[in-house]
């Protein structure tokens, strides 16, 4: 829990000031984006359920979150809950999730939508492999 309580005000610090910093450059790969959508900016017109959603969604993994006992799935859950906060701080504060990350051959995406994915892909890990690296072993042995 100690690790989930430092990442998740640290990948929303990190990626609030990257929008803030890179949100103006304009080259080959930071093109500045405002995506009112939810993720690969889908359903751009339903702004209450681009609102809700994402509460529900990040309610739902903190909640799991505060009982989860297995470090490696804390991890997952926190990349998930930070990052989708600081894309519904973006929500409140802009209207839209400013995206700056633009791969040419990938919807342009931030460093918020990266925590997302990647506690998202370390879940389906955990549970299609049964995965649970020694660093992250909670016994005692």
């Amino acid at each position: 829990m100690r690790l989930s309580l430092f990442i998740i005000p640290l990948i929303i610090f990190l990626d609030q000031v990257s929008k803030a910093k890179f949100v103006h450059l304009d080259s080959a790969r930071l093109a500045t984006s405002c995506n009112s959508g939810i993720a690969f900016g889908l359903f751009q017109n339903a702004r209450i359920l681009n609102f809700i959603v994402p509460i529900v969604v990040v309610s739902v993994c903190f909640y799991f979150l505060l009982r989860q006992e297995r470090k490696i799935i804390s991890l997952a859950l926190a990349l998930i809950v930070a990052g989708g906060v600081s894309n519904i701080l973006d929500r409140l504060m802009m209207g839209c999730v400013r995206d700056f990350i633009d791969l040419k051959f990938w919807p342009s995406f931030n460093l918020a939508d990266s925590a997302v994915t990647i506690g998202i892909l370390i879940l389906i890990f955990v549970i299609l492999v049964k995965f649970e690296p020694k660093y992250f072993d909670d016994s005692n042995h």
